[in-house]
């Protein structure tokens, strides 16, 4: 009887599950709806035209993806979610991923530049041959303390 009691409250609990995860799709699709209908509406009154792809609207659970991610799957199961894609945190983290790459593209190839322009600048400094690059004794045991010490917190960090 306990396992018969124990199979009917989990099949009662999945089906509760599926109601529910029903339930919140069908009002993160209402309220998609809604809000790409308000932003179009306020393009339209702002002499804009409409756009050619629908607004993203994005319905999420932050709450429940943090239960998930500390492994109570049960306790989401019980709200309506099985997945943390159930929870549209990943659909929005890969969506905003996706709306900066370009801007960290560009970030990371000026860094990148800045790294080759201050190498050739210290291959010019170490090669000692030029008198603009030649430093007295002191002066380079200072430098190369300095930049041992930097790459050691480089070091550590990465």
């Amino acid at each position: 009887m306990r396992d018969q009691k124990e199979i009917l409250e989990a099949d009662l609990l999945q089906a509760e599950s599926r109601v529910i995860k029903s339930c919140i799709q069908n009002r993160a699709q209402i309220h998609a709806t809604a809000a790409r209908n308000e932003y179009e509406r306020v393009r339209k009154m702002m002499g804009q035209k409409e756009c050619e792809e629908p607004l993203e609207v994005f319905s999420v659970s932050a709450d429940i993806f943090t239960r998930l991610s500390r492994g109570k799957a049960h306790e989401a199961q019980r709200k309506g979610f099985s997945t943390k894609a159930d929870t549209g945190i990943p659909a929005l983290r890969d969506a905003l991923i996706a709306i900066t790459w370009g801007t960290r593209q560009q970030i990371t190839r000026s860094f990148n530049g800045d790294v080759e322009s201050c190498h050739t600048r210290m291959k010019l400094w170490s090669a000692d041959t030029s008198s603009e690059c030649k430093m007295m004794d002191e002066e380079k045991t200072i430098v190369e303390s300095r930049m041992q010490a930097e790459i050691k917190k480089l070091e550590e960090v990465c």
